[in-house]
């Protein structure tokens, strides 16, 4: 990995963990901001990001949530997976198919994540746990022009 594009990703996890850390907003409509990064380096850097990567930051996401250690963590691999598989059909999407596809990846993401939680003997929210997935659909345009302008230039593909 260039070290200009390992030093934006550790910025981003950290800024993802701030949020997600200090977030003053119910965790039914916080966004997955690291699911987020996960989606955006699967995107444009898939030769440098991999499942390895969407490993440890859900190994991340579940030490902050205290969630089921590993439902994060199989969240975060498939929505690599998933977009490592359609990242070069996902540079031709307009703006609004990806919205929907993100949506679609945050959607598996909590489901799974969900699953985990059924597995604790928890509560299930119904439908309600869609709404993390429509928020960070919703935040997507404006974490992408984040994390384009965090990272260099030269290593960002044409």
């Amino acid at each position: 990995m260039l070290p200009q594009v390992w030093m934006a990703a550790v910025i981003t996890v950290l800024v993802a963990v701030l949020f997600t850390v200090a977030s003053v907003v119910d965790p039914i409509y916080r966004p997955s901001l690291l699911g987020l990064s996960v989606v955006f380096w699967c995107i444009y850097f898939p030769d440098k990001v991999s499942l390895g990567t969407a490993f440890i930051c859900g190994i991340i996401a579940d030490a902050l949530t205290g969630a089921l250690f590993g439902s994060h963590v199989l969240g975060f691999c498939v929505v690599a997976y998933l977009t490592t598989l359609m990242n070069r059909r996902l540079l031709m999407f307009t703006w609004v198919q990806r919205i929907l596809f993100v949506f679609v990846l945050m959607g598996i993401s909590q489901a799974i994540i969900n699953w985990g939680f059924a597995i604790r003997g928890e509560a299930m929210p119904g439908l309600s746990y869609l709404l993390p997935a429509t928020t960070s659909a919703l935040v997507w345009p404006i974490w992408k022009v984040f994390m384009k302008w965090l990272h260099p230039k030269r290593a960002m593909p044409r």
